[in-house]
């Protein structure tokens, strides 16, 4: 979708965060518990300030993805991950 958009020369534009362990209040809503203690289910975990950088970074580039890596959780902005047809009516009957 992000590729057709920019194709397209749309305003709108398509971009994806892809977040690992973040500290919200989803801990405590998922798990039915008002004491979710973060730092003792996670080995590393993004506050919601953190996470919120992310984001404002994510949207202020030109690039489509913004990931968490789950392995050292660096974060690091990709273009589009899958090729793109480059001519989404190239494989339509006309």
């Amino acid at each position: 979708m992000a590729h057709e958009l920019k194709q397209a020369k749309a305003k709108l534009v398509a971009k994806i965060l892809a977040p690992a362990a973040t500290e919200t209040e989803f801990g405590h809503v998922a798990n039915n518990t008002f004491k979710y203690d973060y730092k003792k289910q996670f080995n590393q975990f993004h506050t919601a300030d953190q996470m919120a950088g992310f984001l404002i970074a994510l949207y202020d580039s030109d690039k489509t993805i913004g990931e968490i890596s789950t392995k050292d959780f660096s974060f690091s902005l990709k273009d589009g991950v899958l090729p793109y047809s480059d001519n989404p009516l190239q494989n339509q009957k006309s």
